[in-house]
Parts: C-alpha cells; structure tokens; sequence
C-alpha cells in the first residue's frame, strides 16, 4: 500500500514536468467506413513517453492530471495539435473528408471559458468546425442536459462542432438528451462489440442501437473491433464506422499521412 502510494506521487511530479519537457505524445487511431474500407478519419490518442516507465497511456495519467491541476493545459494541447496536424491532412488530401475526434476530459467541459478556448484553438489551427468531433460521455449530456441554457455542449454544438457519445449503452442518456443536444453520432461501446460474435442478448441490442441511430439520422460508429467477424456483423447490421486493432491501431501522424497518400483501405496488412 505504501509503495503504491510512493508511485503515485512519484507520478504526479513527474506530470508535472511532462509538459515542459515534451514527453507527451499524440498517436491517432484510424475511423473506417465498414463498407468501403476507406478511412473517414481518426481519433486522437494521448500517451505519455516516461523516461523511465515507458509509454503511458491516457487512463494512466489523467486521473492524475485533474489532481494536479494541469488537465486543462493538457486538453488545450490534445485539442491544438490535432487540430493542426488534421489541417494539414485536409489542405494536402482534398478528396478525403477527413474527420478528427477528440476526447475532452469531463472536468474540463464543466468549466466557464472551455467554448471560448476551443473556438480559438480551432479558428488557430485553419480546420473547420465541422471537420472535429468531440468524444463526450453519456454523463457528461446527461448533465449538460439538465442546464437550462443547455450548457457547454450545446453551445460548441451552435458553433457547428460535432458531438458524439462515446462508449454508448454504458450510460444512462435518453431520447430526450440525443434530440435536445443535436448529437452527431454514437459510439457503440467495446463490451457491446464484443458480443456481436457471440450472437447474444447484447448482440441483438447492438443491432437496436444501430436501428436508433437511424432513426435519428445519427451516424453510427463501433469502437473496439478486433477481428474480422465483429466487422462482418456490424457491417449486416449497418453500423456506417468502425475503429479497433482490427481496422488499425494506433499510429503516428506519418503513419495515417502515408495511409492516405497511398489510398490504403482497411484492414490491410500495413495496419
């Protein structure tokens, strides 16, 4: 137990330091249409290069980043970078209608001057609004739903971002939080994913989900595919995206630049 503790604030100091020394890193996970095997887009992933403890992933460091304070810086650099670097694909790949998605840590979408700051880091970048999908979870609509002004989301959703609910069926969002909010599109959650094989109960809830994701003009998307059979299934049932290990992990920002330059569609042995 002590040692555990000794790790964290080991930890926390050495986040504290991550930043100025640049050992945070952006990898990106393609998003591929299942019908066509064309990559629509990907989503930014932080990761943390330690000196001494390897590659971190984002769940090993964020909790750690609310304690100490520096979310918000972290955000700001998940949200800017991305933001550029997708400019870029956009401006030198013009037939792709490429797509970002962002994750956006749930603290930080609660605090006063978050719409502000993203508007700026986009209007920054060159990208369109409408070319960056923000990742939020069920909780997060749930209680921006709840605000009478309709909060946060509603008012980055009016400067014509796009908004999904990320690992959706886990949470507790209704009809009434998806029409409200305008959400773009759902995110099937990985458990659900995994039963699509098995033909189970959750199975057959994977495919009302799609069926309500069309009946609100709601793209759908499945995270967490990682065999051909998952693809095989979602693709029947109609869900329009995929992402997962299957289609292709993730990879620097050379590496999706090289997929769309040579038009790689997925899976594929380069993924």
């Amino acid at each position: 137990m002590l040692a555990e503790l000794v790790e964290r604030v080991e930890l926390r100091a050495d986040l504290l330091r991550a930043l100025e020394q640049h050992e945070l890193l952006l990898h990106y996970q393609p998003i591929v249409s299942l019908r066509e095997g064309t990559i629509m887009g990907a989503e930014a992933l932080g990761r943390w290069c330690h000196p001494q403890r390897g590659l971190v992933l984002a769940g090993g460091f964020l909790p750690l980043a609310v304690e100490t304070g520096v979310v918000a810086d972290i955000d700001r650099w998940v949200l800017g970078k991305p933001c550029r670097q997708a400019r870029l694909w956009q401006s030198t790949h013009l037939e792709h209608e490429f797509a970002l998605n962002v994750n956006l840590s749930a603290r930080r979408m609660q605090q006063p001057g978050i719409v502000d700051d993203v508007e700026r880091t986009l209007h920054a970048s060159g990208l369109d609004a409408r070319r960056l999908t923000l990742e939020v979870s069920e909780q997060m609509v749930v209680e921006d739903a709840a605000e009478s002004a309709g909060g946060n989301l509603n008012a980055l959703k009016e400067l014509g971002f796009r908004l999904a609910i990320d690992n959706f069926g886990t949470g507790h969002s209704s009809l009434s939080h998806l029409r409200r909010l305008l959400v773009d599109a759902i995110k099937i959650a990985k458990p659900f994913v995994d039963s699509v094989a098995r033909g189970s109960a959750e199975s057959r809830l994977v495919g009302a989900i799609v069926q309500l994701g069309e009946s609100l003009q709601l793209q759908t998307m499945a995270e967490g595919i990682e065999h051909g059979e998952q693809m095989t299934r979602l693709r029947a049932m109609g869900c329009e995206l995929g992402q997962g290990d299957y289609l292709g992990p993730p990879r620097d920002g050379d590496g999706i630049t090289r997929l769309l330059a040579e038009r790689i569609r997925l899976p594929s042995r380069v993924a």
